[in-house]
């Protein structure tokens, strides 16, 4: 490692235990995976039992460009300057001594790992699912020979999909009321974007059978139970020729007071349903006793009966809890509208992408995570249980929940006894702070869940586990750093605030 390596960086760069790092902006965590990888390699580890996971293909690139790097040097290094290269990468200089034997291996690492077939195992989680379902089609029910859609690809095709969508829901009743409805409350925009996020996410669409199901699903999630029509809810609002009748005797009493009550009076006056067309009265109604979706304090002034204005309290706290019901009403309608809108158009992309024998980035980690979880995919753990010993995941921040459990799935028998060697690792390093936050599915909470479900599980299996820290900024100022320290010290602690989430 470089001569301003931490002793942080050195500890989790050993590649002899399993190590989880908190790795703040500018503290060399990239360096660290490329020494970590290097270290394994002069261990002796096969480079293709390696797997190094990073987000992006430039990513990737770096990574595999510092490893080969450091390899490549090494081979024109005198035998003093490399026993000092190798030295560096251990705690206090390295005790063991280096030998003859130690430089040639060195030396010949960089050759191992070019003629490695497939080379060395860099790449992002995407690709890594790619060639998995390569190697086993029929196990995961993916065309043989399919191809990737590169994000411009699969956006066009999503938009076709879309346009098709709406363009048939005119033959389709359910459709046709679920985008009326959106249409009534939003852009036409914003529901199409809506439909995109919904198809990009489509685990949601996949777990309901039907928008019922998702109905259900939604009402739980918002602890509703079974909900009124909204026509019987607005029926209860005005309550009818008695409730049109208390309205005229609130209105004759507000026009006797002061100009604030005249103005409600005026109000309540337009707060009658005509033409059977409830919404633009109850907005109407909502004006004169609730602000901020709250009842109204002082709906009428002094100079009015007191009974008058108890009267008109009490009705306030009536029109909200019919207010909040209709927006209950109006929440599941709208969500169960996009539920079908997106099913509509999910379906339509399917077909498309099947068309062309191809898949999105999201197929292939869906496809991916369902091939390594079903019962019939013992062969398939087996194959890569002979093939990973190590699995390195950079930027763990932004991983998904499938591709955590995808991760989940290839350490599974080894952290569980069942597996075969002693000494392979798990390897993890991010920074919450550091997250695109929900970008391709991206939950930052996760990184902390995982963290202490890897922890027991390596506890469970008698397996080292350490949580490391890399706080040493090579980025910026220690005044700048200490500054940002002060203003986020003002804050309540991240992990108290994601409380005790599990991975999902």
């Amino acid at each position: 490692m470089s001569a301003r390596s931490t002793p942080n960086q050195i500890a989790a760069s050993d590649p002899t235990r399993s190590s989880w790092v908190c790795a703040h902006a500018g503290s060399g965590k990239t360096t660290v995976l490329a020494q970590r990888v290097i270290r394994l390699l002069l261990r002796g580890v096969p480079p293709g039992r390696i797997l190094c996971i990073t987000y992006t293909r430039v990513a990737a690139a770096n990574m595999a460009q510092k490893v080969f790097d450091q390899m490549s040097a090494w081979t024109s290094l005198d035998d003093v300057g490399l026993a000092a290269a190798l030295r560096s990468l251990e705690a206090d200089g390295g005790a063991a001594p280096i030998d003859a034997g130690h430089l040639r291996a060195a030396r010949r690492l960089f050759a191992a790992a070019i003629d490695t077939p497939g080379g060395l195992k860099i790449q992002t989680l995407h690709a890594f699912c790619e060639r998995l379902l390569h190697a086993f089609p029929f196990e995961a029910e993916v065309p043989a020979n399919f191809t990737v859609l590169e994000e411009a690809d699969a956006s066009r095709l999503l938009d076709e999909s879309l346009e098709r969508a709406l363009g048939g829901a005119s033959r389709d009743p359910e459709l046709g009321e679920a985008l009326a409805r959106l249409s009534a409350e939003t852009s036409g925009a914003r529901v199409a974007a809506a439909a995109r996020a919904l198809v990009l996410e489509r685990a949601v669409l996949a777990a309901h059978p039907n928008a019922r199901s998702f109905e259900q699903e939604v009402r739980a999630q918002f602890g509703l139970g079974a909900l009124r029509d909204r026509a019987a809810i607005f029926d209860d609002l005005f309550g009818g020729p008695e409730g049109a009748s208390r309205r005229r005797a609130w209105r004759a009493a507000l026009a006797y007071g002061g100009k604030s009550d005249e103005q409600a009076a005026a109000e309540l006056g337009g707060a009658e349903p005509v033409l059977g067309d409830p919404e633009a009265a109850a907005q109407r109604l909502f004006g004169v006793f609730l602000t901020k979706g709250r009842p109204r304090t002082r709906i009428a002034t002094s100079k009015l009966d007191p009974a008058i204005s108890e009267a008109l309290q009490e009705e306030a706290k009536r029109v909200k809890i019919l207010r909040d019901e209709l927006s209950d009403v109006a929440t599941v309608a709208r969500s169960v509208g996009l539920f079908r809108l997106g099913r509509a158009v999910a379906e339509g992309f399917r077909r498309a992408k099947e068309g062309k024998g191809a898949l999105d980035f999201t197929d292939l980690t869906s496809f991916a995570r369902r091939l390594l979880e079903r019962e019939s995919a013992a062969w398939v753990l087996y194959k890569l249980d002979s093939s990973i010993d190590h699995i390195l995941v950079d930027e763990a921040q932004d991983t998904s929940a499938d591709q955590w459990k995808i991760i989940e799935a290839l350490s599974k028998d080894w952290l569980s006894g069942a597996g075969r060697g002693g000494d392979r690792t798990l390897f993890a390093v991010g920074d919450e702070k550091q997250s695109i936050f929900s970008f391709n599915g991206a939950r930052p909470e996760l990184l902390d869940a995982n963290r202490r479900f890897y922890a027991a599980k390596h506890k469970g299996a008698d397996r080292p586990f350490e949580p490391i820290d890399l706080k040493v900024s090579f980025r910026s100022a220690p005044v700048v750093l200490e500054a940002v320290d002060r203003v986020i010290g003002q804050f309540v602690v991240w992990h108290q605030l994601i409380g005790s989430t599990e991975p999902a």
